[in-house]
C-alpha cells in the first residue's frame, strides 16, 4: 500500500539535501540475464553476407501492393552497443528534511502528528542506540520504521532473536503508540534466519483475546547477536475494542464471500483433514477470524476468506474480508498476478470506431510458465519486449521512447482514436503489439514452434533450444512507412519486428499503425516461424523466388487463419477488398501457372498463390487441422525449397498425423494441391526459378479414395 505521504525523520541525524541523492536512470535498453545489451548488437549474416533477409528490390515494388517481408537492419556488424548504465532501483530518503529534526524538535508534516510519548520514547531509543536513528512515519503519526543509521544495533541483545524481538517491543512500545499491554498481546509469527548473515527477522503479530489483527504486524530485523537494528510496521496494528459482535460463521462467510466475487450458491463443509471445501473452488478454502482496523476507535471483528476458482477466463484468487456481524465487506482484491488489456483481436472497424476488447495478458499456462508481463509489471516479458521507436533507431531509450506500464489492477487501457494520428495514442499502439506477438507465441507453441523447434524466448526453462531470444518489438517505428518487417537471426538471439506507420489509406490525411491491425503483426511474426522451422533453422533458407513468395504465403494464411479473414491489411489499406493484396485468400483465381507465366512476379504476388492454396486447405479440413499440417510441414520443407517441396512437406506432416487418426486422407490433399496447378507430375528444378514450373493436376495415382485416414 502506498502512504499518502511518506517522510524520513532523522533523530540526531545530518541532514542530506536533494541535491547529494544520487541520480535516476531508467532502462535505456534491454539487457539479457547475463547483462548484455539487446536493443543494437552484431546481425548474424548468411553465406551471402547478408543476414535473412527478403531483397530491397522486391520491397514495395509492385504499385500500390505492400511488400510486407524481412528486413536487414543497417546496423555495421561490428557496431558496439552504447555505453548503457544497468538498469538498478535506487533507494535514498523519500523526502530528506531540510534541516535534521533533533529529539524536541517538531517533526514536519506526518511525523509532526506524533505524540508527546512517541517523541519522549525516540530519544530514549536514541540513547539505547547511542548514535543516530532513523524513522518513518505514515499517516497521522503512525511509525512505519526506525532504524539505527547505516545499520547500526540498538544495544539489547537477547539469547534468542524472539526473546529479544518481544524484549525491544515491551520496553519501547511508546514509540509505536502501544501501551504496555498492547505490546504483550503481540505474539510472534514469522522467525526467519539468512544462514549467510545471520540476520533474523522476526515477526510479532498483533493480538486481542487471541484473535489476530488485519495485517497488524510488527518485524524486528537482528543481527547474528540478536541484536534489534530495524523495525517495520504493518499498517493496521493499532486496534482498539472490537466495536461489533460475530452473527457470521464460517461457512456462512464463505457463502457470502462466493456472493461478491461472482461465484453465488458455495456450500462449502469440512473435509477429512478439517478444511472447508466446496466443489467449485480450487483446493481448500481458508477462513479465519480477524480484528480489522477501520480508523480511529472503529475496530470490526472479521472473517478473512481466501478462495480460488477457476472461471472461463481461467484461474481466479480472491482475499475477502468480511464484517462478521453483517458480512460487508471490508477489503476484497485479486491476490493472483494477473494482467489485462484492452487491444484489437481483429481488424478495427471501418467506422474508425474503437472495438477493442478486454483480454487476458496472462498467457497460456502451458506456452509461457512466466506469463506475458514480468515483474516491471510493463509490455516485457519472458516472449515479447515491446516499446516505441520513434527514431528508428532499434535502441531503447527510457527518456525518448514509451514502455506503458499496466495499472494498479494489472490492466493495460490506454486511450485511441481512429480518427486522430496513430503516434498520438503510442500507450495503445504498444500495447496492441505486445498482446499480439504474445498470442502468436502461444498459439504457435501449441502447433510445435517450442523452445527446442527454436521460438523466441529470454528463458527456455531447460526444454531445449538456445534462450535468451524474446521478439523485440517497435511500435511506432520511424525507420518506414507503409511496411513492416521481422529480422530473423539464429536461435538464441533476439528477433525484431518493426511496426511502421501508413498514410496510404487515409483520404484525411490520419496516419495508421500497424500495431493495431493485427493481420500484419501475425504476418511479421509468422515471417519468425518460418525461418525457425525451414531447413533446421539456418534462418537463410527462404531467399529464392518461390522460396521467398512461400514465406509470404505461410504469413499471409498464419494471418488470415488465426483472424478467420482471408484479407490482409483490412485496417492499413482503409478497408479495400482485398487488403494489400491483389485478391483476398478465399476468392483467389491465382495457380501455379500463373508464377510460371510470369503474371504473378513479384515476390509477395506469388506469396498468394501458397497463401490462397492452404486457405483452401483450411476451408476444406478445418482451421485447427489446416494449421497443425502448416507448421509441421514447415518443419518437413528442405532449404531454398520449391512451392513442390513445401506441398510435399505437408504431405509427409499429413502421413505422421495419420499415424496418430489426426491428420486428413491424402487424396483431399492431391486435390486441393491439384486445383492450384501442384498436382503429383508438376515438376519445378530450383527455387530461384520459374520458367521451368510445369503444374500438373493429377493426383498420385497410389492414392486410395478409401484410406481409413479420418477425412473431413
Amino acid at each position: 500500500m502506498r502512504l499518502a505521504r511518506r517522510e524520513i525523520v532523522r533523530v540526531h541525524g545530518s541532514e542530506k539535501s536533494p541535491s547529494d541523492s544520487p541520480p535516476r536512470w531508467g532502462p535505456r535498453a534491454p539487457f539479457d540475464e547475463g547483462g548484455q545489451h539487446l536493443g543494437r548488437r552484431a546481425l548474424p549474416t548468411a553465406g551471402n553476407g547478408r543476414a535473412a533477409s527478403t531483397r530491397a528490390d522486391e520491397r514495395g515494388s509492385h504499385g500500390s501492393l505492400v511488400a510486407l517481408g524481412e528486413r536487414t537492419p543497417d546496423i555495421p556488424a561490428q557496431e558496439s552497443p552504447i555505453p548503457l548504465r544497468p538498469n538498478v532501483l535506487l533507494l535514498g530518503p523519500i523526502l530528506a528534511l531540510a534541516t535534521a529534526c533533533l529529539v524536541g524538535d517538531a517533526p514536519r508534516d506526518s511525523c509532526a502528528d506524533m505524540d508527546s510519548n512517541q517523541t519522549a520514547a525516540l530519544g530514549a531509543l536514541r540513547s539505547s542506540a547511542a548514535g543516530t536513528i532513523d524513522v518513518a512515519c505514515g499517516a497521522k503519526g503512525w511509525v512505519r520504521s526506525v532504524s539505527g543509521a547505516h545499520g547500526a544495533s540498538f544495544g539489547m541483545a537477547g539469547p534468542s532473536a524472539v526473546e529479544a524481538a518481544r524484549a525491544f517491543l515491551a520496553a519501547h512500545h511508546d514509540v509505536f503508540r502501544l501501551s504496555a499491554a498492547d505490546a504483550a498481546e503481540f505474539v510472534p509469527g514469522r522467525v526467519d534466519r539468512d544462514p549467510d548473515t545471520g540476520v533474523t527477522h522476526v515477526t510479532l503479530n498483533r493480538t486481542k483475546d487471541g484473535v489476530a489483527a488485519f495485517h497488524g504486524g510488527i518485524t524486528i530485523h537482528l543481527d547474528r547477536r540478536n541484536d534489534p537494528f530495524s523495525v517495520v510496521c504493518d499498517d493496521r496494528y493499532g486496534i482498539d475494542a472490537p466495536v461489533n459482535t460475530i452473527a457470521l460463521d464460517p461457512t456462512q462467510a464463505i457463502a457470502r464471500a462466493g456472493d461478491i466475487v461472482g461465484l453465488p450458491g458455495l456450500v462449502p463443509h469440512l473435509d477429512g483433514d478439517g478444511h472447508y471445501v466446496d466443489v467449485r473452488a480450487l483446493g481448500p478454502i481458508d477462513v479465519r477470524p480477524q480484528l480489522f482496523r477501520v480508523g480511529k476507535n472503529d475496530t470490526r471483528r472479521a472473517y478473512q476468506v481466501t478462495l480460488a476458482w477457476k472461471s472461463d477466463e481461467g484461474m481466479r484468487a480472491h482475499i475477502i474480508v468480511l464484517d462478521a456481524a453483517d458480512g460487508s465487506v471490508l477489503l476484497e482484491h485479486s491476490i493472483l498476478t494477473s494482467f489485462q488489456g484492452k487491444v484489437f483481436t481483429a481488424a478495427p472497424a471501418l467506422d474508425r470506431s474503437d472495438s477493442r476488447v478486454v483480454v487476458s495478458f496472462d498467457g497460456d499456462p502451458a506456452a509461457s510458465p512466466a506469463g506475458w508481463v514480468d515483474s516491471t509489471r510493463s509490455t516485457r516479458g519472458n516472449n515479447v519486449f515491446a516499446c516505441t521507436d520513434r527514431d528508428g533507431n532499434n535502441v531503447f531509450q527510457s527518456e525518448f521512447e514509451t514502455q506503458p506500464s499496466a495499472d494498479g489492477y494489472g490492466t493495460f487501457d490506454f486511450p485511441w482514436d481512429g480518427h486522430k494520428d496513430s503516434v498520438q495514442f503510442a500507450e495503445a499502439a504498444v500495447v496492441d503489439a505486445f498482446y499480439l506477438v504474445n498470442d502468436f507465441h502461444d498459439r504457435t507453441y501449441k502447433l510445435g514452434f517450442t523452445e527446442s523447434a527454436g521460438n523466441f524466448q529470454r528463458d527456455n526453462f531447460g526444454k531445449g533450444g538456445n534462450a535468451n531470444d524474446m521478439v523485440l518489438v517497435d511500435s511506432i517505428d520511424g525507420g518506414g512507412v507503409n511496411n513492416s518487417d521481422f529480422f530473423t537471426p539464429p536461435d538464441g538471439l533476439p528477433g525484431r519486428m518493426n511496426l511502421y506507420l501508413w498514410t496510404r489509406s487515409s483520404s484525411d490525411g490520419v496516419t495508421e499503425g500497424a500495431d493495431f491491425d493485427p493481420s500484419i503483426v501475425y504476418h511479421e511474426a509468422t515471417h519468425g516461424m518460418s525461418h525457425r522451422l525451414v531447413g533446421g533453422g539456418a534462418t537463410t533458407c527462404l531467399q529464392g523466388r518461390q522460396s521467398g513468395a512461400l514465406g509470404e504465403g505461410w504469413s499471409d494464411f498464419m494471418a488470415g487463419s488465426f483472424l478467420n479473414d482471408p484479407v490482409v491489411g483490412r485496417y492499413v489499406s482503409g478497408g479495400a477488398p482485398a487488403g494489400i493484396r491483389r485478391l483476398p485468400m478465399d476468392t483467389s483465381i491465382f495457380t501455379y501457372a500463373d508464377i510460371q507465366s510470369g503474371n504473378l512476379a513479384e515476390i509477395h504476388d506469388m506469396g498468394e498463390v501458397w497463401a490462397a492454396t492452404l486457405f483452401d486447405l483450411r476451408e476444406r479440413v478445418g482451421a485447427p487441422v489446416a494449421e497443425q499440417l502448416v507448421v509441421d510441414g514447415m518443419k518437413q520443407t528442405p532449404c531454398n525449397p520449391t512451392f513442390l517441396d513445401a506441398r510435399f512437406g505437408i504431405l509427409i506432416a499429413n502421413a505422421i498425423l495419420n499415424e496418430q487418426h489426426k491428420g486428413v486422407s491424402e487424396c483431399v490433399l492431391w486435390e486441393i494441391f491439384g486445383r492450384r496447378g501442384m498436382g503429383f507430375s508438376a515438376t519445378s528444378s530450383s527455387d530461384n526459378s520459374t520458367a521451368d514450373i510445369v503444374t500438373a493436376s493429377d493426383a498420385d495415382p497410389n492414392c486410395d479414395p478409401s484410406d481409413p485416414a479420418t477425412r473431413p
